[in-house]
């Protein structure tokens, strides 16, 4: 496809003014051909303004297999402004989802210029296996001001260069709630590998855990919640118990830890690395941690 947009269902789908939209019970077992464009299970690109509202419950996504960038279990990419709503609950995505970059099991990359809890991801289980070049994540590959609540991914990940997470791999204003991972995390060459995000930035996990393992020998900044917790970003009442291995900057909960905090928390796991390394924090630059 020469256009911008695949999908399941739908390529290009947009939600304006005051409308309401709903998708219920829907399977979505497509095999895809495509070398350009975002790309999703149900729909390949979702725009979404004013106070416009769409529900999204149901969905089951089998194998998805495809080398362009920004390809979601569910959709390819979300851009929502204004007062914008999107709720997405009770996804089953099964087999296998392949992209390049900015690959998720729900979603490859969403971008709100709306409140946190506009665009919200909850009650959804995953177990697949999913893989591509960067940003790489069990729900969301990149996540910006979004909320992801009571919800798990079963499988592998694996990000040929960076930021691969358990839940969302690049996150931005993100809070992930009461969720959970296990599994096994991989970027070989590369970095910025968590059980629950890669990377983040003004984010939040609580009340969540990690039991993925990860060996990223050649890697950097590789955590068993976050790879890097940056910029207020904080870890509240979690765990991770996996086994955690790369280059340099390895952290039982996060590899590197800068202006973040971390609070009644704690890990189980072995953190290995040539350089860098700490039970909870492999390295840090104003990090505090409490209880």
């Amino acid at each position: 496809n020469d256009d911008d947009a695949i999908g399941g269902l739908i390529g290009d789908f947009e939600s304006n003014d005051d409308s309401t939209t709903s998708f219920d019970v829907i399977s979505a077992d497509t095999t895809f051909v495509a070398s350009y464009g975002r790309l999703g299970g149900l729909i390949g690109k979702f725009d979404s303004y004013g106070n416009s509202s769409v529900d999204i419950s149901g969905v089951t996504v089998d194998t998805i297999d495809a080398d362009v960038s920004t390809v979601g279990g569910v959709i390819g990419e979300v851009d929502m402004e204004d007062d914008a709503t999107l709720n997405i609950e009770n996804i089953t995505v099964t087999g296998y989802i392949s992209g390049d970059s900015e690959v998720g099991g729900i979603i490859g990359e969403l971008d709100s210029d709306a409140n946190q809890e506009n665009a919200v991801i909850r009650d959804t289980h995953i177990e697949a296996d999913i893989d591509g070049y960067s940003s790489v994540a069990g729900l969301v590959g990149e996540g910006d001001t979004m909320q992801i609540r009571n919800s798990s991914y079963q499988g592998t990940l694996t990000a040929e260069d960076s930021y691969v997470g358990g839940i969302i791999g690049q996150a931005d204003y993100a809070l992930v709630y009461k969720s959970w991972t296990t599994g096994t995390l991989d970027s070989p060459s590369g970095g910025y590998v968590g059980g629950i995000f890669g990377e983040s930035y003004y984010s939040t996990i609580d009340e969540s855990y990690s039991t993925m393992t990860s060996d990223a020998s050649s890697s950097s900044y590789v955590g068993g919640l976050a790879g890097y917790l940056s910029y207020e970003s904080e870890i509240n009442n979690s765990y991770a118990r996996g086994n955690q291995s790369a280059g340099s900057y390895v952290g039982g909960l996060a590899g590197y830890c800068e202006e973040a905090t971390i609070t009644n928390s704690y890990a189980t796991g072995q953190a290995s690395a040539e350089g860098g390394t700490g039970g909870l924090v492999g390295d840090d630059s104003d990090c505090t941690l409490t209880n």
